[in-house]
């Protein structure tokens, strides 16, 4: 398979998740140009990548890239609404835009340009959650009907609760509430705090959504989480024959015996081992239930970079023909249930999800 080419619009900190990744896997993807809307900015990655920075997007796009990744928050529609009546192969970020006027806005636009648009929504590609998905998947837990997700915020934690319990978009009723506690930083994006700094305004939002047929997803998430060393992150999957407590897998065998198995992460580099560092995989007793697609290339990448590399490297083999990895109609569905998580908690009543502009899309797939 040749190179995949790829070109991204935007600065944020996001992007260099993506670099990243292309610096590591040099011989799966080519970065064919960034496409700034800050003149400075694009000369200072000049000056670290020649000939990789523009200002204007027609020469970004002569440049000829197989996709372009959107990842410019708040700006996004307006993106889309220049990229898509050119044909361009478009990878957005998520939220794919705010609000549901933008949403349906959205929508409309990829039907009308027929726009080959997906969704970069990687967390459940993480080695973790995508172990899980593979134990329902397997049928070990039986008919899974509830779990409970604090590990992942808003619209990517809707996308794993949907996943894990087999919903689209049927009829759900929401409700949420918003808490406020004291909480010491120990890290955030600028590195370790030991500042012993409390913050008064720590919220955390629990929610419970009810889907039409009994399944339900209690969520729970504080917005320090992804950082905080005193708060960890904890999943919990209940299905008929057994469930998924975060690392233990309790469940019943085929004679209808109690079983437990953990589920066991091999990370190479440690502990002596001399192969290099990377991430294998993860095991259920002596299966695999997850195993790294990129660990034979021995590419130093964490957990959030194999999602990003594993959704690039898909989005690259849909342009090229392959099958779609995370449509539109998918984001937005995740986007519109946690707006009406957001509105549960403004409001301070329960939400009803209603069918929206992409309903028909999401019960063809």
């Amino acid at each position: 398979m040749e190179r995949i080419r790829v070109g991204i619009i935007g600065n944020g900190w996001r992007t260099g998740f993506y670099l990243r990744v292309i610096d590591a896997l040099p011989d799966i993807f080519e970065l064919t140009g960034m496409l700034f809307r800050n003149s400075e900015k694009a000369s200072r990655f000049a000056q670290e990548r020649p000939d990789k920075a523009f200002t204007d997007l027609d020469k970004f796009l002569a440049q000829n890239p197989d996709y372009v990744i959107l990842c410019v928050r708040g700006a996004a529609l307006a993106y889309s609404e220049l990229l898509y009546p050119r044909g361009v192969p478009v990878l957005t970020e998520t939220p794919a835009a705010n609000g549901l006027e933008e949403l349906t806005r959205l929508w409309e636009l990829k039907q009308r340009y027929d726009a080959r648009v997906q969704v970069f929504e990687h967390c459940h590609l993480f080695p973790y959650q995508a172990a899980v998905r593979e134990v329902v998947r397997s049928g070990l837990l039986g008919e899974v009907h509830s779990l409970r997700i604090s590990m992942l915020h808003d619209y990517h934690a809707v996308s794993n609760i949907r996943l894990l319990l087999g919903v689209q978009d049927e009829p759900c009723a929401v409700d949420a509430r918003l808490y406020h506690f004291p909480v010491t930083a120990t890290c955030g994006r600028s590195g370790m705090d030991a500042s012993g700094a409390v913050n008064d305004k720590g919220n955390r939002k629990v929610a419970t959504f009810r889907f039409e047929g009994g399944k339900t997803a209690f969520y729970d998430f504080c917005n320090d989480q992804y950082f905080n060393y005193i708060h960890t992150r904890h999943m919990q999957v209940w299905g008929s024959r057994g469930e998924i407590c975060d690392n233990t897998v309790n469940f019943l065998n085929e004679e209808n015996l109690p079983v437990t198995l953990s589920l066991h992460r091999v990370d190479l580099g440690r502990d002596g081992n001399l192969e290099g560092y990377c991430h294998r995989g993860i095991l259920l007793g002596e299966r695999f239930v997850y195993q790294n697609p990129f660990a034979e290339k021995m590419a130093r990448l964490n957990d959030d970079e194999i999602a990003t590399a594993q959704r690039m490297l898909e989005m690259g083999r849909y342009v090229r023909g392959g099958a779609e990895c995370y449509p539109l109609c998918e984001s937005l569905q995740d986007a519109y249930l946690a707006l009406l998580m957001d509105q549960a908690i403004a409001t301070g009543r329960e939400q009803a999800a209603q069918p929206q502009a992409w309903h028909s899309a999401l019960h063809k797939r």
